[in-house]
């Protein structure tokens, strides 16, 4: 069963592995021209992209309010023409900083909106063009590429130039850490892209993985320990990998095994995955996610939960809010090309360490106790651990049985 609204669908059956979902169709600037996500904000309620102002014009960048499918147009005042652009490609956690790039007959320029009031504003330059592409959780620190200095990084909107790593002909940010203290992406070496991490001025070429002709780094974990990105073979077919701490190489594989996939994008503790897969030949994606290791379809994912998807041919998902609740993808509807997004509830995940210590242990079985009694709770943790609705001494009890090495609950 499921109901229907103008804005979106809400479905109340449940599939295997999630619960509830929803499936948000976003629209472009007009009814048959292009448009396309590029990032969702952190806390999941706003995505960001462009579209073409309309036919025989340029692209403009926009802002989605979830659930409204209606975008906001951030650049409004920019001229028109088919050589005047512009485009939004990363926003902050509580989606109030957007940034991206702009140009009018000339080199592209970076750009940040502050939202609201919806202000554009021009970054400062030390280069002949720059685009920004990533932006940290609280809107202070942008990184994005430009000329001859190579990568840029603005903090309070304050540039330095960071060169490239040696070698590099190019370099490109495509993620950064929720804090801005690292970035990965990738860089053009002996004209073949090699996955880097920038971490306090100094470069890391994370290589490529054996068999592979080319890679580049897409996302990582909150700690930038563990990077995931896709890299490509000489045949031209691609394939996600997970970069492990210790440097060893996971590759993924897609839902029933299949060998072609793209890892685009991930959680920051790294328990979900986004991307695509190829289920048959020829070269045709198909969105995927990877949660806990499992790899799965997202269009029959939202299926199998009731969601009708008549006329689309969902292709990749690209972004990941930060809980893994709210993905954002691109695809054709009715064969014009348009952004889309999805809430879907994950699977119960605990997390023993309550007290933030970085330890799963005594203590922290005492933390719950103390907050079970009315005590203080400066993690803010949600002490009904076993999310029965009730916080009693069943969560304590749940607690210790997790720390001794059980099962979430």
């Amino acid at each position: 069963m499921h109901r229907k609204t103008s804005f979106f669908i809400v479905v109340s059956a449940t599939s295997a592995a999630f619960g509830q979902v929803a499936f948000y169709p976003l629209n472009g600037l007009s009814a048959n021209t292009p448009a396309g996500a590029a990032a969702v904000s952190g806390d999941g309620r706003f995505v960001v992209g462009y579209a073409q102002l309309a036919p025989g014009e340029g692209d403009r960048a926009l802002r989605w309010t979830l659930p409204n499918p209606v975008p906001q147009n951030l650049t409004p005042t920019w001229p028109s023409g088919g050589a005047s652009n512009t485009g939004a490609a990363a926003i902050s956690f509580d989606g109030s900083v957007v940034v991206g790039y702009r140009q009018n007959n000339t080199p592209s320029h970076a750009f940040a909106v502050d939202t609201p009031p919806g202000t554009l504003a021009a970054l400062a330059e030390i280069s002949t063009s720059s685009s920004a592409r990533v932006v940290s959780s609280d809107g202070h620190v942008i990184i994005g590429t430009g000329g001859a200095e190579g990568v840029l990084r603005w903090v309070d909107r304050v540039p330095a130039a960071l060169g490239y790593p040696n070698g590099a002909t190019f370099a490109s940010p495509v993620a950064m850490t929720p804090d801005g203290g690292t970035w990965v992406g990738y860089a053009t070496i002996n004209f073949f892209s090699h996955a880097v991490r920038w971490t306090g001025g100094t470069y890391e070429d994370l290589g490529i993985p054996n068999g592979f002709v080319s890679s580049k780094a897409t996302a990582m974990t909150a700690d930038g320990a563990t990077v995931f990105g896709t890299a490509t073979r000489a045949t031209q077919y691609p394939q996600g990998w997970i970069r492990n701490p210790d440097t060893t190489y996971s590759m993924l594989s897609g839902p029933h095994g299949e060998a072609i996939t793209q890892a685009l994008g991930a959680t920051p503790d790294g328990r979900v995955i986004v991307g695509a897969y190829v289920p048959t030949t020829p070269l045709l994606f198909d969105p995927c996610i990877w949660v806990d290791g499992v790899a799965m379809d997202v269009r029959e994912l939202l299926t199998s939960g009731g969601v009708n998807l008549t006329g689309w041919d969902l292709t990749s998902v690209l972004g990941v809010s930060d809980d893994g609740s709210v993905i954002t993808g691109v695809g054709n509807l009715n064969n014009v090309f348009r952004p889309w997004a999805a809430r879907i509830v994950r699977p119960p995940h605990c997390d023993p360490d309550v007290n933030q210590d970085g330890n799963a242990d005594q203590s922290d079985i005492d933390y719950l106790i103390n907050v079970v009694a009315g005590g203080s709770n400066p993690t803010d943790i949600n002490p009904d651990f076993n999310t029965d609705g009730n916080v009693d001494q069943s969560d304590i009890d749940a607690l210790i049985n997790v720390v001794a090495g059980g099962e979430c609950p």
